[in-house]
C-alpha cells in the first residue's frame, strides 16, 4: 500500500508524462511547447499547485485527542453479590450532555441460555443498573459499560 506522499508523487509523474517529455540532456520532464501546449501547461501548473497544497497539509501538525481535551471515558463495572442479580456501571471523563453511558449485562439461566439486558443511559459519574430477573436461579454472566453519543 502506498503512502499519501507516494500516491501524489505517482499521480504527478503520470500527469507530467502525458503533458511533457523527458529532456535528453538532464533527464527531467519539461513541458512540450508545441501547438496546443497551453492546455498542457495549465494542466502541469494545476497539478503542481495541487501537489504543493497537499504536501503542506501532510506537513501541517495535527492536534491529538489529548491536546484538544478529549479523553477516553473511564468506567467501573460490578455486579450484586446476592439475588436479584444486577449489574452496575459508573463512568467518568465523558463529555457533558453529549455522551451517556449504560450498563450492558449478559444474563445466564441454569440451562445455559444467555440474553442481554441494558440499563438506562446515565451521565458523568452517575450509576446505571440493570436487573437480570427476580428469579434467584438466574445470574449475571458478564457486565460491561456502553458509552455512546447523543
Amino acid at each position: 500500500m502506498l503512502s499519501i506522499t507516494e500516491e501524489i508523487t505517482k499521480s504527478v509523474t503520470l500527469h507530467l508524462a502525458h503533458a511533457a517529455k523527458e529532456s535528453p540532456s538532464t533527464g527531467y520532464l519539461v513541458p512540450e511547447l508545441q501547438k496546443g501546449a497551453g492546455m498542457k501547461r495549465r494542466s502541469i501548473t494545476s497539478v503542481l499547485a495541487f501537489t504543493a497544497v497537499a504536501g503542506s497539509l501532510l506537513v501541517a501538525p495535527s492536534a491529538t485527542a489529548s491536546e484538544v481535551g478529549i479523553k477516553k471515558a473511564e468506567c467501573e463495572v460490578w455486579k450484586s453479590n446476592k439475588a436479584p442479580w444486577t449489574g452496575y456501571s459508573k463512568c467518568t471523563g465523558m463529555l457533558p450532555i453529549v455522551e451517556r453511558q449504560q450498563v450492558k449485562v449478559i444474563c445466564i439461566d441454569p440451562r445455559g441460555s444467555q440474553w442481554v439486558v441494558y440499563g438506562r443511559g446515565k451521565g458523568n459519574g452517575e450509576t446505571s443498573s440493570a436487573k437480570c430477573s427476580d428469579n434467584p436461579n438466574v445470574g449475571v454472566y458478564k457486565v460491561g459499560a456502553n458509552v455512546y453519543r447523543i
